[in-house]
């Protein structure tokens, strides 16, 4: 499937460096198109393609990029999911 990325360095006023957008579009798969019910769209989603935006001051190729955020978000949900279990754990 073709994948198509940008990315761009900006600094924001009161921002203390420049920070790296980096932006993802990804088409759909048919199976994944066709299985979807009608909705009204997602800022940055389609019908036929899937858009992520990054923002880091990484500054290695987009594809390490992408790749240590998405390990990272999965660490951060593990990590979310042990908080919750542990609070429904601690009060009877």
């Amino acid at each position: 499937m073709p994948r198509r990325n940008a990315n761009s360095f900006t600094g924001r006023k009161g921002w203390s460096k420049p920070y790296r957008f980096v932006a993802l579009r990804r088409e759909k798969k048919r199976q994944e198109r066709e299985a979807e019910q009608p909705k009204q769209y997602q800022l940055f989603e389609t019908s036929q393609f899937q858009y992520r935006v990054l923002l880091t001051t990484m500054r290695d190729p987009i594809c390490f990029v992408v790749w240590f955020c998405g390990q990272r978000g999965g660490a951060e949900n593990l990590i979310k999911e042990a908080t919750a279990d542990a609070e429904l754990a601690a009060h009877p």
